[in-house]
């Protein structure tokens, strides 16, 4: 765990060995590894990642596309759902309460359309 107070950098992942491992640690937690999964494979900044909205990755099958509206640049990407982030997103949206198909994919713990913070989502990569 970091030290309250202190800056922590992340350096990318990029040993498969360990992505393994932290896929193995995020097994039972079906939400924070679809975010490690879409994350690692999207490459998109955190802000942008947790603005995907429900409604844009249904219906969509490995190797679709979807869109996003990169929040530093103001461009649109497009995002591939590669194999491994489409059965993570799938295994998640199976477990959640909320079906609103324009609800953030990515919920904080109290759930009720609030979506996970920037913030919270820095102290579990940190974590």
């Amino acid at each position: 765990m970091a030290n309250k107070g202190r800056k922590t950098r992340v350096q990318a992942i990029r040993n498969s060995e360990d992505i393994k491992t932290i896929r193995e640690l995020l097994k039972d937690q079906p939400r924070n590894l679809a975010i490690f999964t879409l994350g690692i494979n999207s490459a998109l900044r955190a802000s942008d990642l947790l603005a995907v909205k429900v409604s844009q990755v249904t219906g969509i099958h490995p190797g679709g596309h979807f869109r996003v509206f990169e929040k530093k640049t103001g461009k649109p990407r497009e995002v591939t759902l590669n194999r491994a982030s489409h059965r993570a997103v799938l295994e998640y949206l199976s477990t959640r309460r909320e079906t609103d198909p324009e609800a953030p994919l990515f919920l904080s713990r109290e759930g009720a359309a609030n979506a996970l913070t920037v913030r919270h989502l820095n102290h579990l990569v940190k974590s």
